[in-house]
Formats: structure tokens, sequence, C-alpha cells
């Protein structure tokens, strides 16, 4: 595949919750529309694939010098990197009379909004949103924040804090560290192989979008099998042990034992539960043009263990059906070819100090 320095994407990502019991909410759902125009310094993000996928042996070396190297890594990502991205976000009736009964005052059913990343200042455009809030008297036009100052800043004072970090800090000690072992999970060959035989892939017939050659791949999880695999319960347990967090648990957890119980509740827990995607991968350019993901998923069942977990009877099953689904859609377009992005004219600059 050629490296895409730029591209133009856009995606639609909705949600919807349906008849939980002893939710307020009977139909919890909603929508995000996002049109996106992204730029990349390719060069720099290889850089920092190389340093996560190093991560294990240059922590082993010398924790304190690559932890500075990281912090200083993820600081230059928002410099590295910009975007222009126009947001829309729908949400049912019956949310937004919810949350405005919560909040106190209107919350619209559609908001927009408009978000740029330029030179490492993170803008916002208000307009849409003082419009549809009327009652918070929010401030009209584009607002900056130094993103990447800002990120430096907060870096700085981590590595200050390294020598006797404080509860928070070691807690995003431990994210970071998490973060890195999943990074590595990509040249773990037992993880391939047992990925083999939970993610199942077909070739559905070749297609075009937009009049160029394109294949479509279609994928399936089977979670029942993802669920109960010593091979993938074995990461977890590892990368849990080591995250830097304290799970007294975990040292008198055989994860062979936890794959046997989950034999017993894994039907359980996955009945009516579906994940497809579907990728559009170009012939010749193996860019990939478009992407779906549809989840459903059926959660009686779900609903009725953790009922007789509680101890509590369980309930019949009810006549309208506790559902969960997400479908994910998006195209992309204009590689190596998006227009331009630059800061928005009259921006208001928020200083730093104003945050603190």
């Amino acid at each position: 595949m050629k490296e895409v320095s730029s591209s133009v994407a856009s995606s639609e990502i909705q949600l919807s919750l349906q008849n939980v019991p002893d939710f307020p909410i009977k139909d919890a759902s909603g929508q995000i529309n996002l049109d996106t125009t992204s730029y990349v310094d390719t060069a720099f993000m290889q850089e920092v694939q190389d340093m996560m996928m190093g991560a294990s042996d240059a922590m082993a070396e010398d924790m304190e010098g690559f932890m500075e190297d990281y912090l200083n890594m993820v600081v230059g990502i928002y410099s590295h990197m910009s975007f222009d991205a126009g947001v829309d976000i729908q949400l049912s009736d019956e949310v937004a009379e919810y949350i405005s009964s919560q909040v106190g005052f209107d919350m619209p059913s559609d908001l927009t909004t408009e978000v740029r990343l330029v030179d490492g200042v993170m803008y916002i455009n208000l307009d849409d949103i003082s419009s549809a809030l009327p009652d918070l008297n929010i401030p009209t036009g584009w607002y900056g924040i130094e993103i990447a100052k800002l990120m430096e800043t907060q870096m700085a004072s981590a590595m200050d804090q390294m020598s006797n970090p404080s509860a928070e800090t070691q807690a995003q000690m431990a994210g970071m560290m998490m973060g890195m072992s999943m990074a590595n999970l990509g040249q773990n060959e037992e993880l391939q192989d047992a990925l083999n035989t939970i993610v199942l892939l077909e070739r559905l017939d070749d297609n075009e979008v937009d009049g160029v050659p394109v294949a479509e791949i279609q994928s399936t999880i089977d979670f029942n099998a993802l669920l109960t695999n010593e091979t993938v319960l074995n990461l977890v347990f590892d990368m849990l042990k080591n995250s830097g967090q304290e799970i007294p648990q975990l040292d008198s957890t055989n994860p062979a034992e936890v794959a046997g119980m989950l034999q017993l509740v894994a039907p359980m827990l996955t009945q009516g539960l579906e994940w497809v995607q579907t990728s559009q991968i170009g012939l010749d350019d193996g860019y990939v043009y478009g992407e779906t993901m549809d989840m459903t998923w059926d959660m009686s069942s779900v609903i009725q263990l953790a009922a007789m977990g509680s101890g509590e009877r369980p309930a019949r099953r009810p006549k309208e059906k506790t559902t969960f689904e997400m479908h994910v859609a998006s195209s992309n377009s204009d590689f190596n070819d998006a227009p331009e992005i630059s800061a928005p004219e009259d921006a208001i600059i928020i200083p730093l100090d104003a945050m603190q």
C-alpha cells in the first residue's frame, strides 16, 4: 500500500440502545456524521510506529529514557498532523428530552460544529453551538487552544512526577504501558494463529468505487471463540500484570480455569451478537476506499444472566427485545491530493494560563 499523507473522509456512526429494563429512555439512539480532511507527516508517524514496536526492549534497557522519548513523541503528534472536521451530532427526541431534564436547559436533537487542528492549535467554531443553545450565552466565532503547548506542559509535569508519582500519574503511566503492550500484539505469532479461528475472512465479488476497481473483503467475529480462547486470555492476563497496576487477584487466577468457566457462560453472553465488517480496497493501489461495520446484539440473555448473578430471580423475556446496534460507514477519497487546511481568520486564542 502506498503512503497516504492526506485524504478526505466522510463517516457516519449510528448507535441505538432499545428497551433496557428500568432505564428512563426507551429509544436511546443517536448518530454522528463527520466530514474530515486530514494531513499527516508520514515520516514522523513511521517514527512513532517504530518506537511503539520496540517499546518492550527500550523499556527494559532504560525505562526513564524511554518514557521521556515517548512523552515527547506524544506531544509531537499534535504538530505533525492537521485536520478540518465538520461534526453533526443527532440525538433521538427521547435522549434530547432526557438530557434537557437533567441539565436544566433545552438540549437540541441536532448539533453541528467545525473543528480544526492546524500547526499545533485546536480550533472550534462556536456559531452553530451558540445558536442551538441560546440559554447558555455561548460566544460566537472561532476559538483556539494551543493544544501542542498544553500537552508539552502536561507531559513535562508528568516527567517531573515520575520519581515520586501520584496515584493519578501512576494510573496514566499504567494506561500508557497498556497501550504499548497492545501496539506490540501485531508481532505475536500465537495471537495471529488464534485470530485466524476467531476472525473469519471472505473475499466477495470485486466492485468499483467511483470508477476505481476494488476488492471487497468481509470479516465476521466468532465472539464465542474470542471469549474462550486461552491464547487471548493469557495475553490479557500478561498485559494486566505488566500494566503497573496492582491487581492481587491475578496472581491466584489461572487463565485455563477462566477459559473453562467462560465455556459455560459464553454462549449466553454471545447469543444474538453479530459483527460484520466489509472493506473496499483498491486493486491497484491498496487504498481503503470504504468500510462498513454492523454490530447487532440481542441482550435479553445477558440481562437474564446478570439477574442470576445478582441473586435475583430471572425475569421472563420481555415482549420487546433489549437490543444494542451500531452501524459505522466511511468513504475515503482524494488520497495525497486533499484540499489545503488553514487556520481560521480572526480566531481568538485562549491563553493557556486561563485554563489552569
